[in-house]
């Protein structure tokens, strides 16, 4: 069969394990390059998703019963199963090859960051490309409650320091310092812009970083035969005691994790945010989880282990009473109105449809006035959105504007479709909103379980939602309903749970050195 007979199949996906057995390796890559903007299959997006989606499993050796493996894969393996991507097995295998050959020699070249210090860290924490403020906050705990242990932390890439910028006038001395001298692990290796790293999540700028397109499957594929030495190489240097890994949607974290494994490194997750069961294919040794409801959530999905830190809210902070809204605030940012309304956007919302949503609900009544804090990988058109929807009483706010407990503390309602940040709205005294927006999926119905959230599919329901609330007149009522979710959500705060953390974190080291933890 001749490579350019493969132009008649409309089908890749099926047809794949026939190809495999005919094609010689040359042929098949040859055959598999004539498919970009050939506009002759279909369903090639099927193909992409299923073949990343291979190159993580056979790469890293982990089983991902059918669970996404990073937040760009989220649609593509989520809409069908991963048991029939296997017949590109062999294009998969001679790919890696020739992006392996190609590194090699780059990799065994470069030399450590001379930043990093020479003693050994008990704990090398990775902060990720999507790691936000929550996380930040919650290594600043550690930083305060880890006594004599050695944190080193690094991040996953050089502009990073761009982002953590943001975050620095909300932490303590100690860890502005070093997030201020945070090293990088693509500092490992070079030629960061040939990586194709630079690129949009898919679905956002031009084709070329979509997964219909060909160079987004390639950017993907190289990125992770690149960072993997890169990340033994860290190990090797640095020989830490337990890895510490925050983000659900970045590739490194699962590289960072096996690497460990295979050198017997235990590995510790921090979920970004609150557990979400769709998005927890991290098969880390152990997963910190805050509260014994989420081990109830977790358990419903089959994820919960015996191996759970279970601690409390690791940022801390006791609710503040729905009646004490910081009107201060209010007052610097322009807003008159009674009623405030807070959208959290986020990444998986399609077309902003719930969003726009709530704006059409609120939009005729002069009392009410909605923020947007836009999800952190929405800062790019944030500004777009707000010269569409104009300004007035709807008013976009970002993270570098107001602190996620600022934004909340101002906020008499917080709605969302599927954020995890809800439950901090929750924890600063706000009453919450689950828009479902026609899109209802198993993080709504959870989040709906855990919040006792009221539900909305659509502009009518929100009204009546938004009209029930601001109708309460009973303090007692307003509170008893905060009381009552709260307790639920919390064990603990603050520095209880980071206490808490950091003694596991001790345990852990010590049975791992045959050592019998103190007391």
């Amino acid at each position: 069969m001749k490579p350019q007979k493969a132009k008649k199949h409309y089908d890749l996906y099926h047809a794949g394990n026939h190809y495999a057995r005919q094609f010689t390796d040359k042929e098949l890559i040859e055959s598999l390059n004539l498919v970009p903007g050939s506009g002759k299959f279909p369903r090639i997006h099927q193909w992409f998703g299923n073949s990343l989606a291979w190159i993580v499993e056979h790469h890293m050796e982990i089983d991902y019963k059918g669970f996404p493996v990073a937040g760009a894969l989220y649609e593509p393996l989520m809409s069908f199963g991963l048991a029939e991507f296997y017949g590109l097995k062999k294009a998969m295998e001679f790919w890696l090859r020739q992006l392996s050959a190609r590194i090699i020699d780059t990799c065994d070249s470069l030399k450590l960051s001379p930043k990093v210090v020479s003693m050994q860290p008990d704990i090398l924490a990775l902060i990720e490309y999507c790691t936000q403020s929550h996380d930040i906050e919650a290594f600043d705990k550690i930083e305060s409650a880890k006594g004599v242990l050695r944190v080193e932390y690094w991040a996953t890439q050089s502009t990073r320091r761009k982002d953590i910028k943001r975050f620095l006038s909300s932490v303590s001395a100690p860890m502005a310092d070093k997030l201020n001298n945070i090293p990088s692990i693509l500092s490992l290796y070079a030629n960061i812009a040939e990586l194709g790293y630079k690129f949009k999540f898919p679905g956002e700028g031009n084709t070329a970083t979509r997964i219909t397109h060909w160079s987004w499957w390639q950017r993907w594929s190289y990125l992770l035969a690149t960072a993997t030495p890169a990340i033994e190489r860290l190990l090797d240097a640095r020989k830490p005691k337990v890895v510490l890994v925050t983000s659900d949607y970045s590739i490194f974290g699962y590289l960072l994790i096996l690497a460990a494994r295979r050198r017997h490194i235990p590995s510790i997750h921090i979920p970004h945010g609150y557990p979400n069961p769709l998005l927890l294919p991290l098969r880390a040794d152990y997963m910190v989880v805050w509260g014994k409801p989420f081990v109830e959530l977790l358990a419903v999905h089959g994820l919960a282990t015996s191996r759970m830190l279970v601690t409390g809210d690791i940022l801390g902070g006791k609710a503040r009473p729905a009646s004490k809204r910081d009107y201060d605030l209010r007052k610097k940012l322009g807003i008159s109105q009674p009623n405030v309304i807070g959208y959290l956007a986020t990444a998986a919302e399609v077309g902003n449809e719930g969003l726009l949503a709530m704006i059409e609900a609120i939009k005729n009544n002069e009392d009410y006035c909605l923020l947007i804090r836009p999800h952190p990988r929405q800062h790019e058109y944030a500004s777009d959105l707000a010269a569409k929807i104009g300004v007035g009483r709807i008013k976009i706010i970002t993270a570098d504007i107001l602190s996620l407990e600022q934004f909340c503390s101002i906020c008499n309602i917080a709605a969302t479709f599927e954020s995890t940040s809800l439950f901090y709205a929750i924890r600063e005294g706000c009453l919450p909103i689950q828009v479902t927006a026609y899109n209802k999926r198993a993080p709504a119905i959870d989040f709906t379980k855990l919040t006792e959230a009221p539900e909305a599919a659509n502009t009518e329901q929100l009204s009546i939602i938004i009209n029930q609330y601001f109708n309460i007149k009973s303090k007692d009522e307003l509170d008893l309903k905060q009381d009552k979710i709260i307790r639920m959500l919390y064990a603990a705060t603050g520095m209880d749970a980071a206490n808490s953390l950091v003694a596991s974190i001790t345990d852990i080291i010590s049975k791992q050195a045959n050592i019998p933890a103190a007391g």
